[in-house]
């Protein structure tokens, strides 16, 4: 090897390393970025809606958090872009949510928008329902899913799993499972007092955030009864 080949290949030796480097950085500052500007969208959406806001929070100030699939199918678990405000006497809480994934290496986090109610006249039994996925049909918690003969549509569209399916099959009513049939994608997640709605992967565009609300709360008075007070 010449003394012009040797100098050429150490400088692709040191490039392509620091060419890498930088490519990493420049992501880390895009995400940064888009994840400020989203905050200020947000906040300024709560300023109109006089909620309150906080940029983040830890995901374990959320009551019983571990108890809910939502902050454990994940590692770095971060609770971001936090409204929080009172909807016909119901507490509301409006969070981004980011986590890896902890059994499918992925380039980027996974993000999603999540609707949590509070209620102290919630009394629900602990379910989960959650888009109908072929993998469902090799875990044991296809064996725990809650059916429903009269509407083959929604057992076709969503896995319903609890361990308390007569309550269960009480507390979803023909209203509100013909609604999930018309909504495809939904999640919610429930037990006690609580109730998140979601759609898995989704964030909400700062400008939908009202009407995010208020669908979430259609969904949240189908379990509530009648005058529910937060």
């Amino acid at each position: 090897m010449g003394s012009l080949d040797l100098v050429i290949f150490v400088l692709v030796m040191i490039a392509v390393p620091l060419i890498f480097i930088a490519g990493i950085v420049l992501l880390i500052v895009n995400a940064r970025s888009r994840s400020g500007g989203r905050t200020a969208q947000m906040q300024a959406v709560t300023n109109q809606m006089r909620w309150t806001f906080t940029q983040q929070i830890p995901f374990t100030s959320i009551p019983n958090a571990s108890c809910f699939h939502l902050f454990t199918q994940g590692n770095w678990v971060r609770v971001l872009n936090v409204m929080s405000g009172q909807v016909e006497g119901a507490q509301v809480i409006v969070f981004d949510i980011t986590f890896d994934s902890k059994y499918v290496h992925r380039t980027k986090p996974r993000e999603q928008t999540v609707a949590l109610f509070l209620s102290n006249q919630l009394s629900l039994p602990a379910f989960m329902l959650c888009p109908f996925n072929w993998k469902h049909k090799l875990g044991s918690v296809f064996s725990n899913s809650v059916n429903f003969p009269s509407h083959p549509a929604f057992s076709s569209q969503y896995l319903l799993t609890g361990n308390d399916a007569p309550n269960i099959q009480r507390i979803f009513n023909d209203s509100l499972l013909s609604y999930c049939e018309s909504n495809p994608g939904l999640s919610i997640e429930a037990g006690g007092e609580q109730i998140f709605i979601y759609r898995e992967e989704s964030l909400v565009a700062p400008q939908n955030l009202p009407w995010f609300v208020n669908e979430s709360l259609r969904v949240f008075k189908s379990f509530a009864p009648s005058g529910v007070q937060g």
